[in-house]
């Protein structure tokens, strides 16, 4: 077993009315299958009860074989049985007032207007 943390910064985007965490969890280009995979996605306290979805499979497949919940200030998606070149992508939506300050597109326009 591996267990890989990381912290990712500036990968909000404003989606359909709520912003949206999007995350290839695995990547697509192992040759190796995956037997198990976890991921944990740690949640702003403003949360709520957010909105969850995981894809699995190759590259934009639209397939579902993936378990999503949340609770206690994070959401958990697993998957089995991932075959050579597929992966796990989760999406975890909050409402925009969860996450304090401008977001994705509206983030890089106000910074792209600034004076240098």
């Amino acid at each position: 077993m591996y267990v890989i943390a990381y912290r990712v910064r500036d990968v909000l985007r404003t989606y359909d009315g709520q912003t949206e965490f999007y995350w290839n969890a695995t990547g697509n280009g192992w040759e190796v299958p995956i037997a198990k995979v976890r991921v944990r996605v740690e949640l702003p306290d403003a949360a709520g009860v957010p909105n969850l979805r995981c894809f699995t499979g190759v590259a934009r497949a639209q397939q579902s074989e993936c378990r999503a919940e949340s609770g206690e200030g994070s959401a958990v998606f697993e998957a089995s049985g991932l075959g050579s070149h597929e992966g796990l992508t989760v999406v975890v939506g909050v409402p925009p007032e969860a996450v304090p300050g401008p977001v994705g597109a509206e983030k890089w326009k106000r910074l792209a207007a600034r004076p240098a």
